[in-house]
Formats: structure tokens, sequence, C-alpha cells
């Protein structure tokens, strides 16, 4: 089990939310279950406003690359806002590229009809045995709306953070870091109609765990 992010950010205005990304699996280096979860508080009203958790199974396809199948889903935790509920299927590839870039490629299928991609990639650039600097960056993109989630044709959503950590152990890793969160094409309006900002910068802090 690893939250490979576990903390609280703050872009100095508000009070700080918290926010994690962590992933789990069972099983063997050629079929695995993984279950995977994220999600962040509400910076107004305190409790979770996105959630969401993914189960899949995994195929050992080659060299560093798994092949996944499974579902998603997106939680609706507070109906007065928030993400809405929403189930997908889940399909994708997860492994190495090369020179070590760990990439997520995930599609999503829902019962509206509108297709999700997402591209994630990460790097961890070590600058001495126990001081890593992790660049990474993530993509999502639509085939359609679905305005209650906030979602547009085209890339609608780009998340691009740096994190440095201190691994006083492999498994205790304190970091701080910046993230920069950005909706994007029609998704802007969608989110200044609601009175959000499309776009904000945080500091971050937190602690990276592994089991």
């Amino acid at each position: 089990m690893l939250f490979d992010q576990n903390e609280m950010r703050s872009n100095g205005r508000g009070s700080p939310i918290y926010a994690w990304e962590g992933s789990a699996f069972y099983g063997t280096d050629y079929h695995r279950v993984w279950v995977n979860t994220r999600g962040e508080t509400s910076r107004e009203r305190g409790g979770l406003e996105r959630t969401e958790a993914q189960v899949l199974y995994s195929r050992l396809v080659g060299y560093y690359w798994d092949l996944q199948a499974g579902v998603r889903h997106d939680f609706r935790i507070d109906p007065h806002e928030g993400t809405p509920s929403r189930t997908y299927g889940a399909f994708g590839l997860q492994g190495l590229a090369p020179g070590f870039f760990e990439v997520q490629l995930q599609g999503f299928v829902g019962g509206n009809g509108v297709f999700l991609a997402r591209a994630a990639a990460s790097y961890d650039v070590l600058i001495t045995n126990r001081i890593v600097l992790q660049p990474e960056a993530e993509l999502n993109f639509s085939t359609g709306w679905d305005r209650d989630a906030l979602i547009a044709p085209g890339l609608y959503r780009t998340e691009i953070g740096l994190r440095l950590r201190y691994e006083i152990t492999r498994e205790f890793a304190p970091y701080i870091g910046y993230s920069f969160e950005s909706f994007n094409g029609g998704a802007t309006g969608l989110n200044r109609r609601l009175g959000e900002k499309p776009s904000q910068s945080t500091v971050v802090a937190g602690i990276r765990l592994f089991f």
C-alpha cells in the first residue's frame, strides 16, 4: 500500500484542504487486484469535495507493463457540492517507460456515453540517497459534456506538481512541494458559473507512506 500523496494544500487565501492519492494491490507479479483512491476536502465547507475509487484486475503483459480493467466510481458525499456520483468501466496500461518514468494511461466509459481518458506520468530524481525530487503531470480528456461533473470535450483538466521528499525510511517520507490545477476549454466556463476559479496554485506539505 502506497499513499504517494497525503498532504495539506494551501493557496494562502483560505482554509487549507486535505488531499490524498493512494493505491494498494494483492496478488503476484503476473496477476493482481489493485485498489486506487484519491480525493480532497472542500476549501469552503470542509467536507469531502471530490472522491474517486477504482478496483482493477491487472495482468503483466511485458517487462514493467501491466494491462488493467475494472470499475471506477466517483462518490458524491455532500449533496450540495462536489462532483456527482458516477460509475465507469475502466481499462488502462500501467508501467515504466524508458528512463524509468512511471506512466499510467486509462480510459473510462460511463452510462451517458461520454468517454474519458487520463494520462499521468511521474519521475523520481535522486538528489541524494534520501532526498528525492518528484515532478509529475496529469492530463484529463473527454469526448463530450458532463456539466454536473465539470467535464467538457477535449482537454478539460490539468494537474502539475513538484514535490521534494526526505526518506527517513522507505516507508516514511515527509515532503513539501507545489501543485497547480487548471480546468481547460469548456470546463473553464462551467467552473466560473459556480463562482469557482478555473485554476489555482497551492503549496503542499505532507507525508508519503508505504506499507
